[in-house]
């Protein structure tokens, strides 16, 4: 089966909401916060190289903005 905009779209509704999940107030925990959105956004990447191989039409940096995650 192809990967479809469907299943692209829940992947990055995925990994946005688990984005969302580990935000926290407490300045103990900042560090692993940071941690937790830099390894998010290697996996968010790591989809994309995966999706680029599989349709030579992907749109990464639209996949990655909708991940909530930024490329530099």
């Amino acid at each position: 089966m192809a990967m479809t905009r469907k299943h692209y779209q829940a992947f990055a509704d995925m990994i946005n909401g688990a984005r969302e999940d580990i935000q926290c107030d407490l300045p103990v925990l900042d560090d692993f916060n940071g941690g937790k959105h830099y390894t998010l956004g290697w996996l968010a990447s790591q989809i994309a190289y995966m999706f680029e191989d599989d349709n030579p039409r992907f749109d990464r940096a639209k996949f990655m903005a909708a991940c909530g995650i930024e490329e530099s």
